[in-house]
């Protein structure tokens, strides 16, 4: 029952976190390339949000690989 309650969370966190993420990054790029020369506010928080996306986009990738190697069993979560 353990397991399946840590995999429904490790799911819920890992798909929030990677949706986040990949947000954040089109942002930066939409706003980079939209805002180019009129909006240089817009341009800086574009460019923030882009680098900012990419590590929580990664750490949600993380997540949902050790989640997935918890529940087949290739792993133990208390390591």
């Amino acid at each position: 029952m353990l397991k399946w309650i840590v995999m429904f969370i490790g799911i819920i966190i890992g798909v929030v976190a990677n949706l986040f993420g990949i947000l954040l990054v089109l942002f930066g790029i939409l706003s980079f390339f939209i805002t180019w020369t009129r909006n240089p506010h817009l341009n800086t928080i574009g460019v923030y949000s882009f680098f900012i996306g990419i590590p929580i986009t990664t750490l949600g990738i993380y997540i949902l690989r050790k989640n997935w190697r918890y529940v087949t069993g290739k792993e133990s979560w208390y390591k």
